[in-house]
């Protein structure tokens, strides 16, 4: 779904392309609870003014499957696929759509939950391009979370993707994306101890940006 805020430049210049598409930067938002659960970000963005765009990757919203998705996530599995994998190839596909369709600039994604944090992390570290920075609220600090906390496949099936721990952690995707801006929004004290060196990885790349400063867009 797509949303538009009413206002037009706060100085009163032109917004629109010849071809009347609008010019102004885009915002990607997707949420553990599905778009609907992201109203308060979504609002928040119109306010300032950008294009929204609000989806439902495979799994989620109304994109989840009713009754034992859990299963096709085995399915898919059975044949070298990972469920996270269809999730932020989509993710990085419809960046990439709207970098082309609305030449405003790389798009930013904002999500909501450790499910499309996640997401949103590796989709960033596969599209280089159109994906210019992500805002991540309630993300995971450490994927070693999924096991302390004792969580089920049936429960988020994309975390138990096979091998992927074992090489990367949150720590590690969200240095791929680097240097363009991951924010941790009130990130809990997990996220604060664990992703700590994070600032000084952007400072090694000569950016000036704190992934735990909350808010940032």
């Amino acid at each position: 779904t797509e949303f538009h805020s009413v206002r037009g430049n706060p100085d009163g210049s032109d917004t629109r392309r010849a071809d009347g598409v609008e010019l102004r930067p885009t915002t990607i938002v997707l949420a553990d609870g599905g778009r609907a659960a992201a109203l308060k970000q979504i609002d928040a963005l119109l306010d300032d003014n950008r294009r929204v765009l609000a989806i439902d990757p495979f799994y989620l919203g109304e994109s989840k499957i009713t009754q034992r998705d859990f299963l096709f996530a085995l399915l898919v599995s059975t044949v070298g696929k990972r469920p996270l994998g269809v999730q932020a190839g989509q993710v990085a596909a419809i960046a990439r759509w709207a970098d082309k369709h609305y030449a405003a600039g790389p798009v930013s994604v904002v999500a909501v939950g450790p499910r499309t944090s996640l997401m949103a992390l590796v989709a960033a570290g596969l599209e280089e391009q159109a994906i210019g920075g992500l805002e991540l609220h309630e993300s995971f600090g450490s994927l070693k979370e999924v096991i302390e906390q004792n969580k089920a496949v049936n429960e988020a099936p994309e975390l138990f993707c096979f091998g992927l721990l074992e090489q990367f952690d949150v720590m590690q995707l969200a240095a791929l994306a680097a240097p363009r801006p991951v924010t941790f929004v009130a990130p809990a004290e997990r996220v604060r101890k664990d992703l700590a060196p994070l600032a000084a990885w952007y400072g090694t790349l000569g950016a000036d940006h704190d992934p735990l400063a909350a808010g940032v867009r």
